[in-house]
């Protein structure tokens, strides 16, 4: 059985199409779901969102769903 060696990868620097280069990321959260967190990852210089990332995992802290 093969394992994950790897796991789950967070961004740290995305290409923005504003800026026209590599930028670092500020992860937000926007949505805590029972089938997961929903992050938004935007641009540090400009703002803009770049993407967007489901963590499967969820756990975000002082938070479950009954």
């Amino acid at each position: 059985m093969r394992e994950d060696h790897f796991g789950e990868f967070d961004a740290v620097s995305l290409f923005c199409p504003r800026c026209q280069r590599p930028v670092k990321v500020n992860k937000k959260l926007l949505l805590i779901l029972p089938g997961g967190d929903k992050y938004d990852y935007t641009c540090s210089v400009c703002g803009d969102s770049l993407g967007s990332k489901l963590d499967k995992d969820g756990g975000y802290p002082g938070v479950s769903f009954q």
